[in-house]
C-alpha cells in the first residue's frame, strides 16, 4: 500500500512539472516579442516567440511540446484582428513544426551530441514550417483570391524571405538556449520527468 502510494505521489509530481514547464513555454511562445516586416500589404513579421516553439520542440515530448506550441500562436492570432483568421493554419503549423523538431531531436539525441542533434532538428523543424506557410501563401493568394501567378509567385517569395529570416534566427537562439536550459533542468534532476 505504501508503494502504490509512493507511486501515485510520483506521477503527481512528474504531471505537475510537465504541465508547469508546458504552461510556462506556451505563455512564452505567446507573448514574446514580434517584428513586422513592411514588405507589403500582407502582414509579415518576425515572430520570436518561434524560439520558444523550437525549444519546446527540444525540451518536451513531442505532443506536448507541439501542442505548447500551437496553443501559444493560436491564442496570439485569436487575439489579433489582423491574424484571427489563419489562426486554425497557424495552430496546425507551429504543431508540425515542433512535433517534428521534437521527434528528431529525441530519435537522434544518442547518435550525436545534444547540441548536433538539438541543431540538425531545429532547421527541419523551421524548414517544414517554412515549406507550409509558402504553400498556405500559393493556394490562397492564387486559387482563393485568383491574384496573377506573376504577384502570387512574389508574395510567396516574400513569405520565403521572411520565414528564412525567422527561421535562421531561430535556429541560432533557440538551440544554445535550449542547450542551456536542459543542463539546468539535469543539474535539478528534472529532465528526466518531461522529456518522455
Amino acid at each position: 500500500m505504501i508503494i502504490l502510494g509512493e507511486n501515485l505521489s510520483m506521477q503527481k509530481k512528474v504531471l505537475t512539472i510537465k504541465l508547469s514547464i508546458a504552461g510556462l513555454m506556451t505563455a512564452l511562445i505567446f507573448i514574446f516579442i514580434n517584428i513586422r516586416i513592411p514588405l507589403s500589404t500582407h502582414h509579415q513579421m518576425i515572430h520570436m516567440g518561434d524560439i520558444f516553439c523550437v525549444i519546446a520542440g527540444l525540451i518536451l515530448n513531442p505532443a506536448l511540446g507541439g501542442l505548447c506550441a500551437g496553443l501559444g500562436c493560436f491564442i496570439f492570432d485569436i487575439l489579433n484582428p489582423m491574424f484571427i483568421s489563419s489562426a486554425p493554419f497557424t495552430f496546425l503549423f507551429k504543431f508540425l513544426m515542433t512535433f517534428i523538431c521534437s521527434v528528431i531531436a529525441h530519435k537522434i539525441k544518442n547518435k550525436c551530441s545534444n547540441y548536433t542533434g538539438n541543431s540538425i532538428a531545429a532547421i527541419v523543424g523551421v524548414f517544414v514550417y517554412i515549406v507550409l506557410r509558402s504553400i498556405k501563401a500559393f493556394i490562397y493568394n492564387f486559387f482563393i483570391l485568383q491574384i496573377p501567378l506573376q504577384s502570387v509567385l512574389i508574395l510567396v517569395g516574400k513569405v520565403i524571405l521572411v520565414s528564412s529570416i525567422n527561421g535562421v534566427l531561430t535556429v541560432l537562439v533557440a538551440v544554445p538556449l535550449a542547450d542551456i536550459i536542459i543542463k539546468a533542468l539535469m543539474k535539478n534532476k528534472l529532465y528526466e520527468f518531461i522529456e518522455n
